[in-house]
């Protein structure tokens, strides 16, 4: 389980994820407000709830049945290079993303469920693009894994972007543009964590 500012913890939802296992080598050094760890709850929910305001409802992902495997395992799946700095210091922020999500859903109901199902269509969508314009049949998954693996980072920011823009947007209020940025990283981190973002490894 990822442990965050004053041991805080993350709640891993996605078909029986665990944490990342093993070391990972950071390549970026993100400078974060020194303030940021009081203003946290705040933060979050104020994006949390800009990005729900700005979306309708998406259907749910179809079912699957659930297998363990470690966050480390997928960013191997999936090939993820230069992001893969990005999830170790974004992860930790899942416990507020959490929080924030479920102080959201005490006065909208099914928020946390949308957002999440927003951004796995959006991974969907994107997927299905690139394996359009790739020339991939769907029927053999070794060609569809290649693709995704060539462009798995491209993916994560293209939906880091467009998460941070439609925070932005959002008719709602309550966040300064200073955190867009933060709160865009660590919302499209715990996605990717809870399987909402590239491929699930096979077992």
């Amino acid at each position: 389980m990822f442990k965050g500012p004053r041991e805080g913890s993350q709640d891993i939802r996605g078909d029986n994820n665990q944490q990342a296992q093993g070391d990972i080598t950071n390549l970026a050094v993100y400078m974060l407000p020194e303030n940021l760890p009081a203003r946290l709850p705040s933060l979050m929910s104020a994006a949390a709830l800009r990005l729900s305001a700005g979306i309708s409802a998406t259907p749910p992902p179809p079912a699957q049945l659930p297998h363990p495997y470690s966050i480390q395992q997928k960013i191997e799946y999936n090939a993820v290079r230069a992001y893969r700095s990005w999830i170790d210091d974004y992860g930790v922020y899942g416990f507020a993303v959490d929080a924030a999500y479920n102080e959201v859903d005490a006065h909208t109901p099914g928020a946390r469920t949308k957002i999440l199902r927003h951004i796995w269509t959006k991974y969907t969508n994107i997927r299905a693009e690139l394996l359009l314009n790739n020339g991939k049949n769907s029927s053999r998954p070794a060609d569809e894994i290649a693709t995704i693996r060539a462009h798995a980072d491209r993916i994560i920011h293209n939906i880091r972007d467009t998460v941070s823009r439609e925070i932005v947007n959002s008719p709602e209020k309550g966040l300064i543009v200073e955190d867009v940025d933060f709160s865009a990283n660590a919302i499209t981190c715990h996605a990717f964590i809870n399987c909402k973002i590239l491929d699930r490894p096979p077992g």
